[in-house]
């Protein structure tokens, strides 16, 4: 404890020694030891903890360790490693790839490694695509600016209807 002796610091002094005792009811919790676990997690990190007599098998410490991820994302053909942390789950690799021409013919500049990791990802990219393009919709026969991806499948047409109603009102819907 660091003794002071002047008013103004006797409460600082107070939080100091109650610290201390906080600090030393702690490592009696863990087993009084404060060596350093020798233990690897399942990971292959190394315990971060104290020496502890509770969870020797390391399955709840496991579970925290906040050291970077050593995995490779499921479904990532190019072994790209895990930009997580060990006890967050890998999810879709999110690794930055060459730029792919997708079915459309549109260049997909910078993809992230999941859109692009096989024929069915990059179809659904292509269904996605967002190259402004000019589209004669068949179902209203609109000539309109759209993506790329909404002339796939059931598009629909962003032009206003514009027909003249009986009302001599002109139609604003889609």
């Amino acid at each position: 404890m660091i003794s002071i002796v002047t008013s103004v610091y006797s409460r600082l002094s107070l939080l100091l020694f109650n610290f201390q005792i906080l600090n030393s009811i702690f490592k009696l919790h863990l087993g009084g030891c404060t060596r350093p676990c020798t233990s690897r997690l399942e990971c292959g990190h190394a315990c971060p903890l104290a020496c502890h007599p509770t969870d020797r098998s390391h399955l709840i410490t496991h579970k925290q360790c906040l050291e970077p991820c050593r995995r490779i994302p499921p479904k990532c053909n190019l072994n790209h490693p895990c930009r997580k942390f060990c006890n967050q789950k890998c999810g879709e690799c999110k690794t930055k790839v060459d730029s792919v021409v997708l079915l459309c013919g549109h260049e997909l500049k910078i993809p992230l490694c999941y859109e692009v990791r096989d024929e069915d990802a990059i179809l659904m990219r292509s269904k996605k695509c967002s190259e402004q393009i000019e589209h004669t919709f068949v179902a209203c026969g609109h000539d309109s600016l759209t993506t790329c991806g909404n002339t796939q499948g059931a598009s629909i047409c962003p032009a206003l209807c514009g027909k003249k109603m009986e009302c001599d009102h002109f139609c604003h819907k889609r």
